[in-house]
């Protein structure tokens, strides 16, 4: 979410961004240049964030990523980036249309042969790629899609990860101005995605105030 740090102090958001972010400069082009051209722009992973998911691919030496939800393909290119020349990293959108926007950046990135676009609803993309036999062997994936669907796309992506695999859900903690049970479905669905990390025995989860929210949640 294009949300610098609405969880923070707005100085201490403002001091993130300014001094502790240290942008990829193609990545950071097709950041401003969907900020000034694309509709939706609030939909931009921050660049706070995919510093973050960056350092995560590398702890973590992650080389088969599965993102659901890519818009313009601002974290995707940062991720693709991270994992290698020897990675793969599998987007699923359900249109086209806001990620061909970034796909000549991920040209002159260099990384553009790294990520295996799929279009169609995440929810088929995902469960195909269990009936295709990727039954925990994927390192990372990354879901920043339709809120309500969460709950799915948890269950699907706690099957595609390997042991020791994480996923990272973003806008964990986006849940308005009310309490969760007075607000809308998708901050319910978060809120849901919330509790059953908390006291799912296949994981280890916590969630981080980054931007909107970060749920990290570790396969054992």
């Amino acid at each position: 979410m294009n949300n610098p740090a609405p969880l923070l102090l707005p100085e201490v958001g403002n001091y993130l961004g300014e001094h502790c972010v240290r942008d990829h400069p193609i990545a950071q082009a097709l950041y401003q240049h969907t900020q000034a051209t694309v509709s939706f722009s609030q939909w931009l992973t921050t660049p706070e964030q995919v510093q973050f998911l960056a350092l995560l691919i590398r702890m973590l030496s992650a080389k088969r990523i599965v993102e659901v939800g890519v818009y313009t393909g601002h974290a995707t290119l940062v991720m693709a980036d991270a994992m290698g020349s020897d990675g793969q990293l599998i987007a699923c959108d359900k249109s086209d249309q806001w990620l061909k926007t970034g796909q000549p950046f991920w040209q002159e990135a260099g990384v553009a042969e790294r990520i295996d676009v799929r279009i169609a609803p995440a929810e088929e993309t995902l469960q195909t790629l269990l009936d295709d036999g990727h039954t925990g062997c994927m390192d990372m994936v990354f879901i920043d899609a339709d809120k309500i669907h969460y709950p799915i796309y948890y269950e699907l992506a706690l099957s595609l990860l390997r042991p020791g695999g994480v996923m990272v859900l973003d806008n964990a903690l986006w849940i308005g101005e009310h309490t969760y049970e007075q607000s809308s479905p998708a901050a319910r669905a978060l809120h849901a995605v919330n509790q059953k990390a908390t006291q799912d025995d296949r994981v280890w989860s916590s969630c981080l105030p980054l931007a909107s929210g970060l749920l990290l949640v570790y396969k054992r």
